[in-house]
Protein backbone atom coordinates (compact mmCIF):
# COMPACT_ATOMS: atom_id res chain seq x y z
CA UNK A 1 0.00 0.00 0.00
CA UNK A 2 1.11 3.52 -1.03
CA UNK A 3 2.10 6.19 1.84
CA UNK A 4 -0.95 8.01 0.88
CA UNK A 5 -3.30 5.24 0.66
CA UNK A 6 -1.77 4.30 4.03
CA UNK A 7 -2.33 7.75 5.52
CA UNK A 8 -5.95 7.97 3.91
CA UNK A 9 -6.36 4.93 5.09
CA UNK A 10 -5.96 5.66 8.85
CA UNK A 11 -6.97 9.17 8.95
CA UNK A 12 -9.19 10.02 6.53
CA UNK A 13 -7.49 12.46 4.25
CA UNK A 14 -3.75 13.26 3.00
CA UNK A 15 -2.72 16.58 4.17
CA UNK A 16 -0.21 17.90 1.17
CA UNK A 17 0.20 21.20 1.90
CA UNK A 18 1.30 20.56 5.93
CA UNK A 19 4.09 23.25 6.93
CA UNK A 20 7.33 21.79 7.49
CA UNK A 21 9.25 22.89 10.64
CA UNK A 22 10.91 25.62 9.13
CA UNK A 23 7.59 26.99 7.56
CA UNK A 24 6.09 26.83 10.95
CA UNK A 25 9.54 28.90 12.28
CA UNK A 26 9.61 31.56 9.66
CA UNK A 27 5.51 32.14 9.77
CA UNK A 28 6.12 33.52 13.40
CA UNK A 29 8.88 35.46 12.73
CA UNK A 30 7.49 36.81 9.61
CA UNK A 31 4.11 37.40 11.93
CA UNK A 32 6.08 39.16 14.18
CA UNK A 33 7.71 41.20 12.09
CA UNK A 34 4.47 41.97 10.37
CA UNK A 35 2.93 43.59 12.97
CA UNK A 36 5.64 45.54 14.06
CA UNK A 37 5.20 47.20 10.35
CA UNK A 38 1.51 47.28 10.82
CA UNK A 39 2.47 49.60 14.05
CA UNK A 40 2.12 47.30 16.68
CA UNK A 41 4.51 46.47 19.22
CA UNK A 42 5.24 42.18 20.13
CA UNK A 43 5.20 40.68 23.91
CA UNK A 44 5.87 37.10 23.30
CA UNK A 45 6.32 35.29 26.89
CA UNK A 46 8.40 32.00 26.89
CA UNK A 47 8.01 29.38 29.35
CA UNK A 48 9.14 26.06 30.25
CA UNK A 49 10.96 24.77 32.78
CA UNK A 50 14.73 25.51 33.89
CA UNK A 51 16.77 24.20 31.15
CA UNK A 52 14.76 23.27 28.76
CA UNK A 53 16.10 25.78 26.17
CA UNK A 54 13.65 28.87 26.57
CA UNK A 55 16.84 31.29 25.93
CA UNK A 56 17.78 29.17 22.74
CA UNK A 57 14.71 29.43 21.48
CA UNK A 58 14.02 33.39 22.35
CA UNK A 59 17.83 34.65 20.91
CA UNK A 60 17.39 32.40 17.91
CA UNK A 61 13.68 34.27 17.70
CA UNK A 62 14.87 37.44 18.22
CA UNK A 63 17.57 36.99 15.72
CA UNK A 64 15.75 36.02 13.51
CA UNK A 65 12.12 38.89 14.05
CA UNK A 66 14.75 41.80 13.69
CA UNK A 67 16.00 40.18 10.75
CA UNK A 68 12.81 39.81 9.71
CA UNK A 69 11.69 42.83 10.10
CA UNK A 70 14.73 44.65 8.21
CA UNK A 71 13.94 42.21 5.60
CA UNK A 72 10.00 42.60 4.49
CA UNK A 73 10.71 46.18 3.35
CA UNK A 74 13.01 45.02 0.33
CA UNK A 75 10.53 42.91 -0.61
CA UNK A 76 8.96 44.76 -3.94
CA UNK A 77 6.56 47.29 -3.77
CA UNK A 78 3.69 45.51 -3.88
CA UNK A 79 4.78 43.26 -1.70
CA UNK A 80 5.46 45.69 1.30
CA UNK A 81 2.12 47.34 0.94
CA UNK A 82 0.33 44.30 1.70
CA UNK A 83 2.36 43.41 4.39
CA UNK A 84 1.28 46.83 5.63
CA UNK A 85 -1.95 46.77 5.43
CA UNK A 86 -4.10 45.97 8.09
CA UNK A 87 -7.60 45.37 6.08
CA UNK A 88 -5.19 41.90 5.07
CA UNK A 89 -5.53 38.98 7.67
CA UNK A 90 -2.15 37.68 8.54
CA UNK A 91 -3.58 34.18 7.28
CA UNK A 92 -3.96 35.44 4.34
CA UNK A 93 -0.97 36.82 3.34
CA UNK A 94 1.45 34.61 5.40
CA UNK A 95 1.46 31.63 3.66
CA UNK A 96 2.03 33.05 0.26
CA UNK A 97 5.13 34.53 1.84
CA UNK A 98 6.66 32.02 3.73
CA UNK A 99 6.92 29.97 0.60
CA UNK A 100 7.74 33.37 -1.52
CA UNK A 101 12.09 32.78 -0.94
CA UNK A 102 14.37 30.99 1.81
CA UNK A 103 13.91 32.43 4.70
CA UNK A 104 16.21 30.46 6.85
CA UNK A 105 19.22 31.42 4.29
CA UNK A 106 18.32 34.83 4.13
CA UNK A 107 17.95 35.17 8.73
CA UNK A 108 21.35 33.00 8.65
CA UNK A 109 22.84 35.99 5.76
CA UNK A 110 21.66 39.03 7.95
CA UNK A 111 23.43 37.73 10.83
CA UNK A 112 26.27 39.32 8.82
CA UNK A 113 24.35 43.27 8.60
CA UNK A 114 25.33 46.04 11.09
CA UNK A 115 22.23 45.94 12.37
CA UNK A 116 21.58 42.56 13.49
CA UNK A 117 20.46 41.78 17.07
CA UNK A 118 23.48 41.75 19.26
CA UNK A 119 23.02 39.37 22.61
CA UNK A 120 25.36 41.32 24.76
CA UNK A 121 23.41 44.53 23.76
CA UNK A 122 19.76 43.29 23.52
CA UNK A 123 19.25 41.39 26.43
CA UNK A 124 18.03 42.56 30.32
CA UNK A 125 17.81 40.86 33.07
CA UNK A 126 15.10 42.92 34.96
CA UNK A 127 13.07 46.01 35.09
CA UNK A 128 16.08 48.75 35.13
CA UNK A 129 17.41 46.76 32.17
CA UNK A 130 13.92 46.61 30.26
CA UNK A 131 13.21 50.53 30.65
CA UNK A 132 16.94 51.10 29.54
CA UNK A 133 16.67 49.07 26.63
CA UNK A 134 13.07 50.52 25.85
CA UNK A 135 14.86 53.88 25.35
CA UNK A 136 17.87 52.99 23.50
CA UNK A 137 16.63 50.72 20.94
CA UNK A 138 15.20 51.93 17.64
CA UNK A 139 12.27 50.53 15.26
CA UNK A 140 12.31 47.21 14.46
CA UNK A 141 14.42 45.74 17.09
CA UNK A 142 14.03 42.81 19.45
CA UNK A 143 14.84 42.71 22.64
CA UNK A 144 15.00 38.91 25.24
CA UNK A 145 14.23 39.42 29.35
CA UNK A 146 16.33 36.67 30.28
CA UNK A 147 14.02 34.51 32.80
CA UNK A 148 13.06 37.67 34.25
CA UNK A 149 15.54 37.57 37.04
CA UNK A 150 14.20 40.75 39.17
CA UNK A 151 10.96 41.79 36.94
CA UNK A 152 8.08 40.18 35.50
CA UNK A 153 7.24 38.03 38.86
CA UNK A 154 3.99 38.50 40.25
CA UNK A 155 4.93 38.18 43.52
CA UNK A 156 6.94 41.30 43.01
CA UNK A 157 5.04 43.40 40.66
CA UNK A 158 4.26 46.06 43.13
CA UNK A 159 7.17 47.38 43.42
CA UNK A 160 8.13 50.60 41.83
CA UNK A 161 10.21 49.33 38.92
CA UNK A 162 7.68 47.40 37.86
CA UNK A 163 5.06 49.38 37.35
CA UNK A 164 7.44 51.68 35.39
CA UNK A 165 7.70 48.96 33.21
CA UNK A 166 3.99 48.23 32.79
CA UNK A 167 3.92 51.76 31.83
CA UNK A 168 6.50 52.19 29.30
CA UNK A 169 5.10 48.36 27.50
CA UNK A 170 1.91 50.35 27.03
CA UNK A 171 3.59 53.93 25.57
CA UNK A 172 5.95 52.57 23.22
CA UNK A 173 4.23 50.60 20.41
CA UNK A 174 5.59 53.52 18.71
CA UNK A 175 8.71 52.55 18.47
CA UNK A 176 8.09 48.47 17.02
CA UNK A 177 10.00 46.47 19.35
CA UNK A 178 9.48 42.96 19.89
CA UNK A 179 9.79 41.61 23.98
CA UNK A 180 10.76 37.94 24.72
CA UNK A 181 9.60 37.48 28.47
CA UNK A 182 11.52 34.23 29.24
CA UNK A 183 10.06 32.67 32.49
CA UNK A 184 9.53 29.49 33.96
CA UNK A 185 5.51 29.39 33.85
CA UNK A 186 3.10 31.09 32.48
CA UNK A 187 1.15 32.27 35.64
CA UNK A 188 3.98 33.93 37.19
CA UNK A 189 3.35 36.76 35.36
CA UNK A 190 1.14 39.22 36.76
CA UNK A 191 -2.22 38.69 35.38
CA UNK A 192 -2.78 42.53 34.76
CA UNK A 193 0.25 42.52 32.70
CA UNK A 194 -0.45 39.34 31.23
CA UNK A 195 -3.88 39.86 30.27
CA UNK A 196 -3.25 43.53 29.03
CA UNK A 197 -0.08 43.46 26.99
CA UNK A 198 1.18 39.61 26.36
CA UNK A 199 -0.33 39.16 22.98
CA UNK A 200 2.12 35.16 22.29
CA UNK A 201 3.00 32.36 24.32
CA UNK A 202 5.90 29.66 23.15
CA UNK A 203 6.19 26.95 25.25
CA UNK A 204 9.04 24.56 25.25
CA UNK A 205 8.47 21.27 25.58
CA UNK A 206 10.75 19.74 28.36
CA UNK A 207 10.29 16.02 27.18
CA UNK A 208 11.32 16.73 23.74
CA UNK A 209 14.45 19.27 23.41
CA UNK A 210 14.34 21.32 20.75
CA UNK A 211 10.47 21.61 20.14
CA UNK A 212 8.25 24.26 21.44
CA UNK A 213 4.44 25.58 20.76
CA UNK A 214 3.48 28.94 19.78
CA UNK A 215 0.47 30.40 21.02
CA UNK A 216 -1.57 33.50 19.96
CA UNK A 217 -4.29 35.77 21.44
CA UNK A 218 -7.06 36.48 19.33
CA UNK A 219 -7.55 40.35 19.48
CA UNK A 220 -11.47 39.56 21.09
CA UNK A 221 -9.76 37.56 23.60
CA UNK A 222 -12.40 34.60 24.55
CA UNK A 223 -11.95 32.41 27.64
CA UNK A 224 -13.14 28.40 27.92
CA UNK A 225 -13.77 27.84 31.10
CA UNK A 226 -12.97 24.39 30.63
CA UNK A 227 -9.04 24.82 29.75
CA UNK A 228 -8.54 27.84 32.41
CA UNK A 229 -5.18 27.58 32.07
CA UNK A 230 -4.96 28.60 28.68
CA UNK A 231 -5.21 31.53 29.98
CA UNK A 232 -7.04 33.11 26.43
CA UNK A 233 -3.72 32.06 23.86
CA UNK A 234 -4.90 29.47 21.42
CA UNK A 235 -2.23 27.32 19.10
CA UNK A 236 -1.28 29.64 15.71
CA UNK A 237 -3.21 27.49 13.29
CA UNK A 238 -1.53 25.08 11.16
CA UNK A 239 2.16 27.03 12.09
CA UNK A 240 2.28 26.32 16.12
CA UNK A 241 4.64 23.12 16.16
CA UNK A 242 8.49 24.62 16.40
CA UNK A 243 11.62 23.12 16.34
CA UNK A 244 15.11 24.77 16.54
CA UNK A 245 18.55 23.71 17.24
CA UNK A 246 20.80 24.35 20.18
CA UNK A 247 23.30 27.43 19.96
CA UNK A 248 25.87 25.69 21.96
CA UNK A 249 29.41 26.32 20.66
CA UNK A 250 28.73 29.33 18.71
CA UNK A 251 30.65 32.74 18.81
CA UNK A 252 26.50 33.98 19.26
CA UNK A 253 25.52 31.80 22.02
CA UNK A 254 29.43 32.53 23.99
CA UNK A 255 29.19 36.25 24.35
CA UNK A 256 25.45 35.62 25.35
CA UNK A 257 26.76 33.37 28.05
CA UNK A 258 29.23 35.93 29.10
CA UNK A 259 27.33 38.78 29.29
CA UNK A 260 25.06 37.03 31.86
CA UNK A 261 27.20 35.79 33.95
CA UNK A 262 28.44 39.17 34.55
CA UNK A 263 25.19 40.65 34.78
CA UNK A 264 24.30 37.62 37.33
CA UNK A 265 27.31 38.31 39.42
CA UNK A 266 26.34 41.81 39.62
CA UNK A 267 22.90 40.94 40.72
CA UNK A 268 24.31 38.33 43.34
CA UNK A 269 26.36 40.84 44.55
CA UNK A 270 23.88 43.31 44.89
CA UNK A 271 21.22 40.73 46.51
CA UNK A 272 24.31 40.35 49.18
CA UNK A 273 24.46 43.86 50.03
CA UNK A 274 20.97 44.47 50.26
CA UNK A 275 20.73 40.96 53.06
CA UNK A 276 23.33 42.86 54.62
CA UNK A 277 22.07 46.01 55.08
CA UNK A 278 18.49 44.32 56.23
CA UNK A 279 20.44 42.98 59.21
CA UNK A 280 20.19 45.50 62.33
CA UNK A 281 23.57 44.29 63.28
CA UNK A 282 25.25 44.71 59.74
CA UNK A 283 23.59 48.09 59.59
CA UNK A 284 25.02 49.43 62.67
CA UNK A 285 28.46 48.16 61.53
CA UNK A 286 27.88 50.03 58.10
CA UNK A 287 26.86 53.02 60.00
CA UNK A 288 30.47 53.07 62.22
CA UNK A 289 32.40 52.28 59.20
CA UNK A 290 30.42 55.43 57.22
CA UNK A 291 31.09 57.50 60.63
CA UNK A 292 35.10 56.51 61.23
CA UNK A 293 35.55 57.73 57.05
CA UNK A 294 33.80 60.77 57.63
CA UNK A 295 35.82 61.40 60.63
CA UNK A 296 38.90 60.90 59.06
CA UNK A 297 38.21 62.77 56.13
CA UNK A 298 37.74 65.94 58.44
CA UNK A 299 41.26 65.14 60.25
CA UNK A 300 42.81 64.56 56.72
CA UNK A 301 41.00 68.06 55.65
CA UNK A 302 42.54 70.05 58.70
CA UNK A 303 46.03 68.63 58.86
CA UNK A 304 46.30 69.47 54.80
CA UNK A 305 44.80 72.80 55.65
CA UNK A 306 47.27 73.55 58.42
CA UNK A 307 50.20 72.53 56.29
CA UNK A 308 48.90 75.47 53.68
CA UNK A 309 47.22 73.73 51.10
CA UNK A 310 43.99 75.58 49.59
CA UNK A 311 40.38 74.48 50.64
CA UNK A 312 39.73 73.34 47.56
CA UNK A 313 42.56 70.75 47.68
CA UNK A 314 42.49 69.59 50.83
CA UNK A 315 38.63 69.35 50.41
CA UNK A 316 39.36 66.93 47.15
CA UNK A 317 42.06 64.96 49.09
CA UNK A 318 39.99 64.38 51.81
CA UNK A 319 37.01 63.13 50.16
CA UNK A 320 34.43 65.61 52.36
CA UNK A 321 32.02 68.13 51.31
CA UNK A 322 31.18 72.33 51.35
CA UNK A 323 29.34 71.46 54.58
CA UNK A 324 31.84 69.35 56.21
CA UNK A 325 34.74 71.63 55.35
CA UNK A 326 33.98 74.63 56.43
CA UNK A 327 32.96 73.23 60.04
CA UNK A 328 35.55 71.99 60.73
CA UNK A 329 38.03 74.16 58.74
CA UNK A 330 40.78 75.85 61.30
CA UNK A 331 40.96 79.67 59.16
CA UNK A 332 37.13 79.98 59.80
CA UNK A 333 37.73 78.63 62.83
CA UNK A 334 40.22 81.41 63.55
CA UNK A 335 38.23 84.23 62.29
CA UNK A 336 35.66 83.37 64.84
CA UNK A 337 37.61 83.28 67.52
CA UNK A 338 39.33 86.51 66.62
CA UNK A 339 35.71 88.69 65.98
CA UNK A 340 35.42 87.58 69.80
Amino acid sequence: MADDDLLAYLYGHVEKDAPTPADCWNYLQLLLALRIHRKWHNVVVVSGESGVGKSTLALRAARDVQAATRLLPELSPEAFARVCDRRVPPEDLLPDLVKSLDWTKAFKDAQDRPDAFDPTKQVAYDARDMLALYESRSFGDAVVSDEAIEGGYNRQWQSVENIELVKAVNKVRAKGITVFYLIPHLEDLDPEFRERSCRFWVYCDAERPGRAVAHERPSKIRYLRRQMRSFGFYQVRKYSQLTYEPLDGTEFWTSYTQAKMERIQRSLHEAQRRLELSDPLAKAQAREERDRKREEGRETYVRLRNEGYTQEEARGAAHIGWLEARAVDPGRRGKKQASK
